[in-house]
């Protein structure tokens, strides 16, 4: 009897996740459900849970957070030592690094890892998924969509918007007044005010992200005049403004409408990072910094624009905690008291426009896409290596104080070692799309003649 109604309320848990509520109720409960929760409320599962009236028939409120992919109690419940707890977890866990044993013991309902500590055995109660490793995750979510993206800005013409030395040199002035104007709203303003007000811009702004990453995918299944056709739409009473689209942008946009509501009436974490990926992959896919000589001016700025606000001040931290918007990514932790790790889009945004230069640079040259390795791999070692600091210190860290040197040192040591670095510094994607142009136009002229 409690084992079934632990397994209907752990099967009540994963369904709500699963349908992105925040809170669940439970009915009828148990001393063993009680403590199974603390366990997942200690370890990070769920936020909170309260329990009423225990002495009837009782019903428990979960607060949930995104956390629980799978949880159930085990139908055959098998009897181990505590020697034999460590090869259990592996066999019934899907990977190392994931999820948690929940084992009935004399000291108590303990998970795998206090067991082991304590030295006890038991009867194992459930496994509980799913514990990915956040560090991991991090690394991996950072690097494939600069990677994505990178290979979606190679196109016949460069990207449409270019940057000149003058906006890199600005770009740290105009980034720190922007933060610190958030700072002030955020200290001054009610916070619930202002993230209202930066939900519906992001609702808009993510529906035209979603659906201009989609767009590639879904033109391909549409007829070729819906790709084609532009249509013009003037606003009603102001007809100077126009809005240009194809029967394809509405089609991608409906999915993105979707899931933007969802994101707008749950604020999921899941939300918020594809939100979040889709600004990543249309940043680095439209930006250009057209040399390498203006990729070199933005990077050292921010690199000390992100050492200033995070190392002496607490404007970036208290920002990034308070702006309830996709300008992040969340990764959920096991920490109670820091249940999410974040990475800011800007450290995947500013060094991929960068890598996604060298690629281009490659392509133009019509070589592999040597230098775009050393600095797609420059980035994965500044990722990683800001991943170390953080554990280490256990304190925020600057992405782009690792990032920046080492995207560029990878880059720079591997085209000085090639003795080619005037080829790159003489780079110019806009001189090459002007000339490529022109070569067009020249072409097309000899075809009407």
């Amino acid at each position: 009897m409690g084992r079934r109604i632990l397994n209907d309320a752990l099967r009540a848990i994963v369904n709500a996740e699963r349908r992105s509520k925040s809170t669940v109720e439970l009915q009828p409960i148990s001393t063993v459900m009680s403590s199974f929760l603390k366990i997942m409320k200690d370890r990070g599962y769920i936020k909170n849970f309260h329990v009423y009236d225990p002495h009837r028939v009782g019903r428990i409120t979960v607060e949930l957070q995104g956390r629980v992919t799978d949880c159930r109690a085990l139908t055959y419940r098998q009897d181990i030592k505590a020697k034999d707890i460590e090869a259990y977890r592996l066999r019934n866990l899907p990977t190392r690094q994931w999820g948690y044993v929940v084992v009935t013991t004399p000291d108590g309902i303990l998970d795998h890892e206090e067991a082991i500590s304590r030295n006890v055995g038991g009867l194992t109660l459930a496994p509980l998924f799913v514990k990915v490793d956040p560090n991991l995750n991090v690394i991996l979510t950072a690097c494939l969509t600069v990677y994505v993206g990178c290979y979606r800005s190679v196109k016949p013409t460069p990207p449409s918007e270019t940057m000149s030395n003058e906006h890199a040199m600005r770009f740290p002035f105009v980034g720190s007044a922007m933060l610190l104007s958030l700072f002030l709203l955020f200290k001054f303003l009610s916070k619930d005010l202002v993230n209202a007000v930066l939900t519906c811009y992001f609702f808009v702004l993510g529906i035209v992200a979603l659906s201009a990453t989609l767009l590639p995918a879904i033109k391909r299944y549409l007829p070729k005049h819906w790709n084609d056709d532009v249509i013009s739409w003037h606003f009603p009473y102001f007809r100077s403004l126009e809005i240009e689209f194809t029967r394809s942008q509405i089609v991608a946009a409906i999915p993105g409408t979707f899931f933007c509501a969802w994101y707008a009436s749950q604020k999921h974490w899941l939300a918020n990072n594809i939100l979040g990926l889709a600004f990543c992959i249309q940043g680095i896919e439209m930006l250009s910094l057209g040399s390498f000589k203006t990729g070199a001016i933005l990077l050292a700025g921010l690199f000390v624009y992100d050492i200033f606000w995070v190392f002496f001040t607490p404007v970036m931290v208290s920002v990034a905690k308070s702006f309830d918007a996709p300008i992040k990514l969340l990764f959920p932790t096991a920490d109670t008291a820091r249940p999410f790790s974040m990475l800011g889009l800007g450290d995947i945004v500013i060094p991929g426009i960068f890598v996604a230069l060298a690629l281009r640079f490659d392509v133009s040259r019509g070589k592999d896409s040597q230098y775009f390795k050393s600095a797609f791999l420059g980035y994965t070692a500044g990722v990683v290596l800001t991943i170390i600091v953080m554990n280490w210190f256990q304190a925020a860290q600057p992405a782009l104080l690792y990032i920046v040197p080492a995207a560029i040192g990878f880059l720079a040591a591997h085209v000085a070692w090639n003795g080619e670095v005037k080829p790159l510094m003489e780079f110019d994607e806009s001189k090459t799309a002007a000339s490529s142009q022109e070569g067009s136009e020249t072409s097309s002229s000899k075809k009407v003649e």
